[in-house]
């Protein structure tokens, strides 16, 4: 397929920073949301564009930033020339045309072009690559590479990526450098790094070796012809993403990726993170910690597993539907582990952390490739009889995560999150939700459950006047219920406060109860 641009460097006017500017339609080649796709960045200019012709019929001219491109049904390719942009095109004033996003750069007001591509490729690309092509004939010898890599390994001390990705140079067969030169030079750099980062602390082997694993895989040399063993290189490399448990879907990759570059604009100081990204949009509870410890008391004269059950809760609240599967032990320790450990505390149980730590592994593995809720519903069933005996008006008894909002017929409370979770709603009305049964206890739920959508803002219902008013206000509840469409259901419902002074504090109370 064509080329698609993906991201460029604009200058803005004298003494104003540089502009990213990011083309959103680029993000067409992962259209294919359940593949994943093996992300390969090739860095170079017109050898690189010779081997991208040789694998795909059209490299096009060079595109002077970075584009998307798809080398086979598993393998998009990062093309990278934005390093070797000398003088930054101005950016055109105006609105920019549709899927176009600008990102100014405002660290980078004295930065060079090239400085700037390199921070933006070790920041915002690596850390989704397997493998990285860098081309000996593109460079201008070895020692060009051994710079490029040792500021990379300058960035991954300040900023390290969570897998590092296999570096594949490569060469023209009859230029075949010599490996050992180009380690010993590498090694040189490295050291000459550490020594700069910290003086007084000797660049021992050890320490070396430790950057150069942090930096990147391995470093490999191939023949540029060598087509079979550069499709090993990128499948093996690909295995230890896989492993890592860090290969995404063309879905996720679109959100992490324009999250990415969102945040190399925003001149973040912290190394982009999967973990925190992919909980942008699906933040932690607040309190969690109350609401576990609410479960715990509530539970505690029964035999029921508490950790178990704590650990389901946890799993449910890490994978909802969509959510990448990350390795259960890291999302564990990133989210949950220092929470349910000062959980253990409060109520005097010192093991509580390791054993739910344990069971949330096993519960994520287990149902893997199944829905998280419906593993979590089917063990809330198990405790049936418990639940009949057990309420909480504090805590969620469902994900044990969340404060409740609305009451079932049987007087179990359930959050926002849970009644979207377990309930169904008319796509005439989608946020008035019906639940045929407590999730908890199975008996049968004769409420109907109206949420407050996301986008809307706090609804308030002011009633004021004098007694001689009295029918006129009457009347104009009345009509107001009639035109909005809501003889249904009860006005109270529609209001999430209702002031009253005067005779509106007399109907305040008559008007809920006429509806």
């Amino acid at each position: 397929m064509a080329s698609l641009r993906w991201l460029e460097l604009r200058s803005g006017l004298p003494g104003q920073c540089a502009f990213l500017l990011e083309h959103r339609r680029a993000y067409e080649v992962f259209d294919q949301p359940e593949s994943q796709p093996r992300m390969v960045l090739a860095v170079g200019s017109k050898r690189k564009r010779r081997f991208l012709e040789s694998q795909l019929g059209n490299a096009g001219p060079g595109n002077g930033g970075v584009a998307l491109r798809t080398l086979s049904p598993s393998t998009v390719v990062v093309d990278c020339e934005m390093h070797d942009a000398h003088v930054l095109p101005r950016i055109k004033p105006g609105p920019l045309p549709g899927g176009y996003l600008k990102h100014p750069l405002h660290l980078a007001t004295n930065s060079r072009p090239h400085q700037i591509a390199h921070d933006l490729y070790w920041q915002v690309l690596v850390p989704f690559a397997s493998a990285v092509f860098l081309f000996l004939e593109d460079s201008g010898g070895l020692d060009p590479v051994v710079e490029t890599l040792a500021t990379w390994v300058r960035q991954s001390i300040l900023l390290p990526i969570q897998c590092p990705p296999r570096i594949l140079i490569l060469y023209q067969d009859d230029a075949k450098p010599v490996v050992a030169q180009f380690d010993a030079r590498l090694r040189a750099r490295i050291k000459a790094i550490l020594h700069h980062l910290d003086p007084l602390k000797i660049a021992t082997d050890s320490r070396v070796d430790l950057q150069h694993k942090m930096a990147f895989e391995s470093v490999q040399f191939s023949p540029v012809s060598s087509l079979s063993k550069i499709s090993a290189h990128i499948k093996h490399s690909f295995e230890a993403r896989v492993a890592a448990g860090l290969a995404f879907n063309g879905e996720h990759l679109k959100y992490l990726f324009q999250e990415a570059v969102h945040e190399f604009g925003q001149a973040r100081t912290v190394p982009f993170d999967f973990y925190r990204a992919s909980r942008l949009r699906n933040p932690l509870p607040k309190d969690l910690t109350n609401h576990v410890v609410d479960f715990i008391i509530a539970s505690q004269s029964s035999a029921i597993d508490q950790a178990t059950l704590i650990a389901s809760a946890l799993d449910l609240d890490a994978h909802p539907p969509g959510m990448h599967f990350f390795c259960p032990d890291q999302t564990f320790d990133r989210f949950y582990g220092t929470m349910i450990f000062h959980v253990g505390k409060r109520v005097g149980d010192a093991s509580l952390m390791t054993r739910v730590r344990a069971r949330f592994a096993e519960i994520a593995l287990e149902r893997r490739h199944g829905s998280s809720v419906l593993s979590h519903v089917r063990l809330l069933h198990k405790f049936r009889a418990f639940w009949m005996e057990c309420y909480c008006d504090t805590s969620c008894l469902v994900c044990l995560v969340r404060s409740p909002v609305k009451a079932l017929t049987c007087g179990h409370q359930l959050c926002n999150t849970c009644i979207v979770t377990c309930g169904l709603s008319p796509r005439s009305d989608p946020w008035r939700f019906r639940i045929g049964r407590c999730p908890l206890c199975q008996e049968i739920n004769d409420n109907s459950l109206s949420l407050q959508p996301p986008t809307a803002g706090t609804r308030v219902l002011k009633i004021g006047g004098s007694v001689r008013s009295k029918a006129v206000l009457m009347q104009f509840l009345m009509e107001f219920q009639t035109l909005a469409g809501l003889l249904l259901c009860p006005l109270r419902d529609q209001f999430d406060l209702v002031i009253g002074s005067d005779i509106g504090a007399l109907l305040h109370g008559h008007s809920h109860n006429q509806g």
